[in-house]
């Protein structure tokens, strides 16, 4: 079955009538004192436990009438969240400049090489030649850390030698202690278990990652999604600071 001109023309305009109703709610509740309502965020799993969840703990306890939703994946499929209104917020690798959107910087995160505890002292650093000797396990495509990787690598003229392709994060470190391979992430990915010794591994040089909190600019914020955004940015220009 296919829509007539006259039922495109009618789906058209409920959709914008939907919209416009959906954008005055969020218009009026931008203009409440009190934050109401419910606040959909997005950030990447290597990135929950040390930029989201302390900001998100004192969020909730301060306001007690909202309610978040928080969601985990790659920071490709959370800009194409946002981008469709399925997000209201999400922490994702810095993208280009876009023309729906509002990116707030938030910082620089540096990418380690994590590694069995016995394969050098924490901390030490690793060039990318050093890192294609090693076989590695890394995210699947399209995460921004893989593609990332494989681009300095090819203008280096080096090829990775990947032996596990995964977005489990909940196995890595078990399949890094089985000797599987090493793990190219962010640092904070599997920061406490080097910093407890489970782990070893280092930075790899040169090699860093923008993040940053994006939101649409043609949508208006509620005040709970207001609220929620400035604790993130404060949180982070007070790291920085």
């Amino acid at each position: 079955m296919e829509l007539t001109e006259a039922g495109l023309l009618l789906l058209e305009r409920a959709r914008f009538l939907l919209r416009t109703i959906e954008e005055t709610k969020l218009e009026l509740l931008s203009r409440a004192e009190t934050p109401t309502g419910t606040v959909r965020l997005g950030c990447p799993p290597s990135l929950a436990r040390s930029t989201v969840l302390s900001p998100l703990i004192e969020f909730l306890a301060k306001y007690s009438s909202v309610s978040v939703v928080l969601e985990e994946a790659s920071s490709d499929s959370l800009l194409k969240a946002v981008l469709g209104h399925g997000l209201d917020l999400s922490i994702v690798t810095t993208p280009p400049p876009h023309p729906d959107l509002i990116i707030h910087r938030l910082f620089e995160e540096p990418m380690w090489l994590f590694t069995p505890p016995e394969t050098c002292p924490a901390g030490t650093p690793f060039s990318l030649e050093e890192v294609v000797r090693l076989p590695l396990m890394i995210s699947r495509r399209p995460h921004g850390v893989r593609i990332e990787l494989e681009r300095r690598m090819g203008l280096a003229g080096l090829t990775p030698n990947i032996v596990l392709e995964t977005n489990a994060w909940q196995v890595i470190r078990d399949l890094i202690l089985a000797r599987v391979g090493c793990f190219v992430a962010s640092r904070s990915a599997l920061e406490e278990d080097v910093t407890s010794g489970v782990l070893s591994g280092g930075p790899v040089e040169d090699y860093t990652v923008s993040r940053g909190l994006v939101r649409r600019s043609d949508r208006p914020m509620s005040r709970a999604v207001l609220e929620l955004s400035e604790e993130l940015v404060k949180r982070h220009a007070k790291l920085r600071g």
